[in-house]
Order: structure tokens, then C-alpha cells, then sequence
């Protein structure tokens, strides 16, 4: 969920656009898949050994290289109009990402990142 929420706030704020989480796994732009989540992970003993995150957001596909998917889907290229800058997106990303994962060690800081999860969320997947 963090990464989500790292997606979807890095598209807001460095191409303002309204992109929001769908529980679990994507980030949308007005109902249309602009970015997908997977995780990978290895428990042992109830702790997390091992975790690999594989995020994917279509930043800079153009409408005809998206029609014809089986899936509705945009890109923040054809949502804001512009080429993104993949470096400059991708460290905003990591800067998003990078504060909120070290939130997460600390239980007082928990509430603020679920509020955060739950404002950027459409409502009818969140599930907290």
C-alpha cells in the first residue's frame, strides 16, 4: 500500500493530476489504470524475511499504443498533456517512498500514513 500511495502522491504533485489507489494494487487517473503493484514476500517465523516490490506506471505511452488493451488505461502522458521526465519522476517517487517506509517503524506515525492510504483511495475498494 505504500508504494501505491507513493505513486499516486508523486503523480499529483509533480503533474497534478487526480490519481487515486484501487485496493490493492493500482493507481488510477479518473477510472483509468495508469500504474499497477506487485509484491513478493518471504515470511519466517511472522516476520518478513524478504520482499520485492515491481511497480509499473505508464508515463509516457501515447493513446494509440493503449487502444485496442483489454484493459481501460491511460497514461500520465496523455493526462497531463506533456512528456513526463522519467528521472525526476522516479526520484520524487523514491523521496515519497523512502519517508513513508521509514515512517512505518514507528506505531506513532501509523495513523497518519492509514489516513493518507484512506484519503487517497477510491472509497468503494478501500477495506480499512
Amino acid at each position: 500500500l505504500l508504494s501505491g500511495l507513493a505513486v499516486a502522491e508523486t503523480i499529483k504533485e509533480s503533474l497534478n493530476l487526480d490519481a487515486k489507489m484501487k485496493w490493492p494494487n493500482d493507481v488510477l487517473i479518473d477510472n483509468l489504470k495508469v500504474a499497477g503493484i506487485l509484491c513478493e514476500s518471504e515470511i519466517f517465523k511472522n516476520k518478513i524475511k524478504k520482499l520485492v516490490i515491481g511497480i509499473g506506471v505508464n508515463l509516457n505511452i501515447d493513446k494509440e499504443d493503449i487502444e485496442g488493451l483489454d484493459i481501460e488505461a491511460t497514461s500520465c502522458k496523455i493526462e497531463s498533456g506533456n512528456e513526463v521526465n522519467r528521472e525526476k519522476f522516479l526520484a520524487h517517487f523514491l523521496q515519497k517512498f523512502e519517508n513513508y517506509y521509514s515512517k512505518m517503524i514507528f506505531p506513532s506515525e501509523l495513523e497518519s500514513i492509514v489516513n493518507k492510504i484512506r484519503k487517497n483511495n477510491y472509497p468503494y475498494w478501500l477495506l480499512c
